[in-house]
């Protein structure tokens, strides 16, 4: 329903008004702010919390979230490790008729946030923060990038906005977080935590204590639900998101190794080549973040 009581389709005019990558200095606190949008939020790498509605979040790398119709939110950097983040702002439904202003409100004085021509509408299990399960997460990642890089470009052609709009909504809602039959609890729980950590030693027996489970009914869920072996998924997650630092931040090489658990520099770039073929030296996109 909208402000009138008018009964709103979801899928019926859902777009992106802003898209970009943000990058925190140490212990940086952004906000209070009050958005005008449903936002997807999720860290790239570092670490930092989240403060909305009244809770606060410790956010890591790989951790998604996706925050409710007009939310408050305060950011606060980690000291040492300051996270670097993306973030796309929905609105769930855009007057058609209307020419899109492409930027989300944030402050509740501003006229765009009461705009008439921008409303919310029912999104069945996201009625509040929600945080995004890893496998929803891997196929949310490619759509919101490839918003952020039509922002970064200068591309906001209204049809582009309404389809990235109306292409991540329907992921969303074709893959509730109150349904995701395909991961079982116990490898959701590893996933989620392994994505949390890939700094950290992980192995059977530590992901299989997190989950409550043995190394080896662990190992099991790896193989039988996700394809590969643990050690093998481990490393190719370590790398996918070593890969996506180094297209979207500044650091060293040798840093964006050890934020993934790779203590050796020449290790980690023989592995890198192995899967990317080329070096992350090469492979690194030094393009500034908006």
């Amino acid at each position: 329903m909208d402000d009138s009581g008018t009964a709103i389709d979801p899928l019926e005019a859902p777009t992106v008004v802003f898209a970009t990558h943000f990058r925190f200095g140490p212990n940086e606190v952004v906000g209070p702010r009050a958005v005008a949008s449903r936002m997807l939020m999720w860290v790239i790498n570092g670490h930092g919390r989240v403060r909305t509605g009244g809770q606060t979040i410790e956010f890591g790398p790989g951790a998604m979230a996706l925050f409710p119709w007009r939310h408050d939110i305060r950011y606060q950097a980690d000291g040492r490790d300051p996270f670097v983040i993306g973030g796309v702002h929905i609105v769930p439904w855009c007057d058609p008729g209307r020419p899109i202003e492409p930027r989300a409100a944030h402050r509740i004085d501003e006229p765009l946030w009461r705009n008439p021509n921008r409303k919310d509408a029912p999104w069945p299990g996201y009625e509040g923060l929600t945080m995004i399960p890893a496998a929803l997460s891997e196929r949310l990642l490619p759509l919101c990038e490839a918003a952020i890089r039509h922002f970064a470009n200068g591309l906001t052609d209204p049809r582009v906005l309404r389809s990235f709009g109306t292409v991540i909504t329907s992921t969303l809602l074709n893959a509730s977080t109150r349904e995701s039959p395909s991961m079982p609890p116990v490898l959701r729980a590893m996933v989620e935590y392994a994505h949390l950590h890939l700094a950290d030693h992980l192995d059977r027996e530590v992901l299989a204590e997190v989950a409550g489970c043995s190394a080896s009914t662990a190992e099991r869920q790896f193989r039988r639900h996700l394809g590969h072996s643990l050690q093998a998924w481990l490393r190719d997650t370590r790398l996918d998101t070593a890969a996506r630092d180094l297209e979207t931040s500044t650091r060293r090489v040798s840093e964006v190794a050890r934020s993934v658990g790779f203590d050796d520099p020449f290790h980690f770039s023989r592995v890198f080549r192995a899967r990317f073929g080329v070096p992350p030296s090469q492979y690194a996109r030094r393009e500034p973040l908006l």
